[in-house]
């Protein structure tokens, strides 16, 4: 940001001289600062994101536009590294049991 405007945050250009502005996107979507350690939204480390973005925008004026395909599955495992939370299995007689409880409190 070369005019040093204080621009609103979400803003990707800025509002005084029409530079962009230097922001980096979380993998869950989330804009977060250049500077920014940590996304603001889902607490993800950006360290390793920025590096790869910055890899990745070299690669791309180098390139001859074709794909490595091994590069491409790495950079895709990278961006599926998530936790996932655990999901809970309800069967048919859990929802029997929680109706009868439920039956129960009402009468």
């Amino acid at each position: 940001m070369g005019c040093k405007h204080s621009n609103p945050p979400g803003y990707a250009f800025c509002a005084s001289c029409g530079e962009p502005l230097a922001h980096r996107r979380c993998r869950c979507g989330f804009v977060c600062a250049d500077n920014d350690s940590f996304c603001g939204q889902c607490g993800a480390a950006l360290a390793n994101t920025h590096s790869a973005q910055k890899k990745g925008s070299a690669q791309i004026e180098d390139a001859d536009h074709r794909f490595d395909l091994q590069q491409l599955m790495e950079l895709a495992a990278q961006e599926n590294q998530y936790v996932e939370t655990q999901k809970a299995r309800v069967t048919q007689d859990d929802i029997r049991k929680l109706l009868a409880k439920r039956k129960k409190r009402v009468s």
